[in-house]
């Protein structure tokens, strides 16, 4: 499904990311593991195409992405729950759903996809007339996921969905990701919570400054001695 060969990323003239090779394939949850400033988010927005300059290649269903715009990339099933939930705070639960599917125009394939979301997040259809900085954190966080699956993605980019949230919610979120996933949903996990990112995913790539120092499948990553030290708090 998605696939990148000798990836580099900068901003400026400083390379963010730098030679990655991986792959994510079709209905896989495959996470990306690593420190703050490792290159992860810089990955997500290569493969979005709103990094500044960017090398190597990207294919993602068969399609190589170098000349395709971002708005292209939403079109061809690309979407993303990103950092900081980033949600609509002054529209409702039910209008940042909309947002989420605004190039489906009709009726009843949005009406078809509002029941799947509802039935993932019955609270937020409870709270549809909700404005957006009303819900909780959590809550924000299961709309910023809700809006992204509402528009029929074949690939699920996720970036750092722990990050301010209470524990709780934190197992929530990952819940969901597990139950999304395993309905046939392709995702690439971005996250910080190496323990949790590590539960739910099938395989990893653990970065550091910019490079893939190592990958393998979750269950071995969780098992290794440097892994547990850096990452997993053994």
């Amino acid at each position: 499904m998605l696939k990148a060969e000798n990836l580099s990323v900068y901003y400026g003239a400083y390379r963010a990311v730098a030679d990655l090779s991986f792959e994510v394939g079709q209905a896989e949850l495959v996470t990306f593991i690593g420190a703050n400033g490792a290159g992860k988010s810089s990955t997500i927005r290569a493969i979005l195409g709103l990094a500044d300059r960017i090398e190597g290649e990207i294919w993602f269903d068969g399609q190589n992405l170098k000349n395709v715009p971002s708005h292209e990339r939403v079109k061809m099933g690309i979407r993303i729950v990103p950092e900081g939930r980033k949600i609509f705070p002054e529209l409702t639960v039910l209008q940042n759903l909309q947002m989420g599917a605004y190039f489906i125009k009709e009726k009843a394939r949005f009406n078809r996809n509002l029941d799947w979301v509802s039935e993932l997040f019955p609270i937020l259809i409870e709270r549809k007339n909700q404005l957006g900085h009303h819900l909780s954190g959590g809550e924000q966080q299961m709309l910023a996921i809700a809006r992204a699956l509402i528009g029929e993605p074949k690939l699920l980019l996720i970036d750092e969905i722990s990050m301010g949230l209470m524990p709780i919610a934190v197992d929530k979120a990952f819940e969901l990701i597990k139950q999304v996933n395993a309905e046939g949903m392709t995702i690439l996990l971005v996250e910080q919570n190496a323990k949790k990112a590590l539960t739910v995913a099938k395989r990893g790539y653990v970065l550091e400054t910019g490079r893939i120092v190592l990958q393998d499948t979750a269950s071995n990553l969780q098992q290794n001695p440097l892994i547990k030290k850096a990452y997993l708090g053994g």
